[in-house]
């Protein structure tokens, strides 16, 4: 099946608030649209409910408690109350369960929010690509939505032979595309296009694991990159290891190499304990 025919066939898709559809259609053009998206989420009392309590989370560690949305832009920024306020929205539905155990639904959102923070990390390091901070990290939160409805589309007798091509070495987009006709990546873009997405969002979601980088790099590199490093925060890899499950091409189209990886690593690392916070909180 095409990625649209599975998006039409599946009757529970992710759902996603109305607020976060507008703050997401915002970021097309993020310098200019700042005072629309702080009215977007100052004019919704759940999700600024919501943002207050993270904000005031040891997530966030504020020595001093907010009580408005004004208040947590004067404190942390715009940017980062705009980063956490995606978050949410974007969480309530990377967190649901649907045919996903609580455990797969659990892991899912904490690699999408490990994967939104290592693109943060990676951008300032990659002078070819100009991004918006928020865009790479909402990019980095989006990338494996696909996985949701595929949850819902694939019988147990795909699941069963999904995992059994992956055991037997085949990557998991791969695999989906051999089992079902088309991997997450590509379900998950039909899903953002759908909402209307910017395409600065759909682009990085169906290339996130074959990443454009030909004439000049998109942001799917970065996401590509994101997502291999929050694969192997923890393990340390020297870069032979890691150049085995990474687009080299891709990744040397932007100057992405040991130094980078390395520094990437730690960085990340050194964040860990706040993504896991930020993962429960939100």
């Amino acid at each position: 099946m095409t990625a649209r025919e599975i998006v039409a066939q599946v009757t529970n898709l992710p759902v996603m608030p109305s607020a976060t559809v507008k703050l997401l259609q915002l970021l097309e053009n993020p310098m200019e649209n700042t005072q629309a998206a702080l009215d977007i989420i100052q004019h919704d009392a759940v999700l600024s409910a919501k943002l207050l309590r993270l904000c005031n989370s040891a997530a966030i560690g504020l020595r001093k408690a907010v009580a408005s949305v004004d208040q947590a832009v004067f404190f942390l920024g715009f940017r980062e109350v705009q980063r956490l306020a995606l978050a949410l929205g974007v969480g309530g539905s990377l967190k649901r369960k649907g045919k996903c155990s609580e455990a797969e639904a659990r892991e899912l959102w904490h690699h999408s929010v490990t994967t939104a923070h290592a693109a943060t990390l990676i951008l300032p390091e990659i002078r070819s690509l100009e991004v918006d901070s928020s865009i790479a990290f909402t990019a980095g939160l989006l990338h494996d939505i696909g996985k949701l409805v595929l949850a819902e589309a694939l019988t147990p007798e795909m699941h069963t032979e999904v995992r059994a091509r992956v055991s037997g070495g085949l990557p998991l987009w791969e695999a989906e595309r051999a089992v079902i006709g088309s991997p997450h990546s590509e379900v998950g873009a039909v899903l953002l296009q759908t909402w209307h997405m910017p395409e600065i969002l759909v682009e990085p979601v169906i290339n996130h694991h074959k990443p454009a980088f030909e004439t000049e790099p998109k942001l799917s590199v970065l996401i590509h990159l994101a997502d291999c490093v929050a694969h192997q925060v923890g393990k340390n890899p020297a870069w032979p290891d890691f150049a085995a499950l990474v687009d080299q091409a891709a990744a040397s189209s932007v100057g992405f190499g040991a130094p980078q990886l390395a520094f990437a690593l730690k960085a990340l690392a050194e964040q860990m304990e706040k993504v896991d916070q930020f993962a429960q909180a939100a």
